[in-house]
């Protein structure tokens, strides 16, 4: 389906955001819900761009996804 859907919730460390794709091809953001208003929207939009460069769907590491990703 590829829908994305947005969780808040509290997250270990210095995770501000993470992507899970489930069973139904959806994205599920979760985002850290210690964040302020600004960190949850700046770790909304990282996680978008990471989708939108397919990054779920390739067999590439972390530090690659991670460096093709405009702050």
């Amino acid at each position: 389906m590829n829908d994305v859907f947005i969780r808040l919730t509290q997250l270990p460390g210095r995770v501000k955001a993470m992507t899970v794709v489930d069973e139904n091809s959806d994205y599920n953001i979760y985002i850290n819900s210690t964040l302020s208003q600004d960190e949850m929207k700046i770790a909304y939009l990282h996680e978008i761009q990471h989708i939108e460069k397919k990054h779920f769907d390739q067999d590439i590491s972390v530090a690659k996804a991670e460096g093709e990703i405009e702050e």
